[in-house]
């Protein structure tokens, strides 16, 4: 199970909507890192309250949509939990692309459950083909600006796509490859980038190629367009590695984060 990684911003340049240097990050760039703490300030009165919900939905739908893939097999145990993490997330404007990859246990009824509550739930179904290929037929159903790979084991904190979109956006890069947690019933231990850096092409591909970094999809922004075009090499190991390797050859800037 990983966990994405993330930042706290710290430009203390206030928004446009409490004006608190010491609490939001500028709101108009493209979010406010720490939301929770707006969100308390604002519950005092209820004028505020609306004021401040209705500017966040307004803003949201502003921002580029994500497209979450979300490949599905015999997780049962995990699924909700996973999936909710990506419904909670502060950063609204996504679609779930969760592709039900043959599984033998309850995983579609689960996906089809939460999927009633949450109109950004897209699901399908196929007979099992395997991750590799269930994230390509994802691709061809993406609609969004960027992509975002995420296992149905995997836990995504409350700010964790808001943090890659800006960085993304700031960095005018096409992808951003973060840090993550890799949790074991023993131990949490965090997997950081080697060098904080915006990068380019040949840079990027020497750090992954080296494994300085997770040659996993996950944990990582892309552009979308940059998936068009690129070939599914089915191999038994590394179709991440590949996949990955394809896309970043395509880009112009990667930015690394922790």
């Amino acid at each position: 199970m990983h966990v994405m990684g993330y930042l706290f911003c710290a430009c203390r340049q206030g928004c446009d909507i409490c004006n608190d240097v010491d609490l939001c990050c500028n709101f108009n760039i493209v979010y406010i890192i720490e939301y929770n703490i707006c969100w308390v300030k604002f519950k005092r009165t209820k004028t505020g309250n609306r004021i401040f919900k209705n500017k966040i939905e307004e803003m949201m739908k502003q921002m580029p949509k994500i497209s979450v893939i979300f490949p599905v097999y015999n997780v049962a145990e995990y699924l909700e939990q996973s999936l909710r993490s990506i419904l909670e997330q502060a950063y609204k404007n996504i679609e779930i692309i969760a592709i039900n990859d043959g599984s033998t246990d309850n995983s579609l009824a689960i996906l089809e459950t939460i999927a009633q509550q949450d109109t950004r739930i897209k699901v399908y179904s196929q007979n099992n083909q395997g991750v590799a290929k269930t994230r390509m037929n994802a691709l061809v159903k993406c609609t969004g600006e960027y992509v975002c790979f995420v296992d149905s084991d995997d836990i995504i904190p409350y700010d964790g796509f808001t943090v890659l979109v800006h960085r993304i956006v700031a960095d005018n890069a096409d992808i951003v490859i973060g840090a993550y947690i890799e949790k074991t019933n023993a131990k949490e231990v965090t997997k950081e980038v080697a060098k904080v850096a915006i990068m380019d092409v040949e840079s990027s591909l020497d750090i992954v190629l080296k494994q300085e970094v997770s040659n996993a999809l996950w944990a990582k922004l892309f552009r979308l367009q940059l998936f068009k075009h690129v070939e599914l090499v089915e191999y038994k190991v590394g179709e991440d590695r590949i996949l990955l390797i394809q896309a970043i050859s395509k880009s112009t800037r990667v930015s690394f984060i922790n």
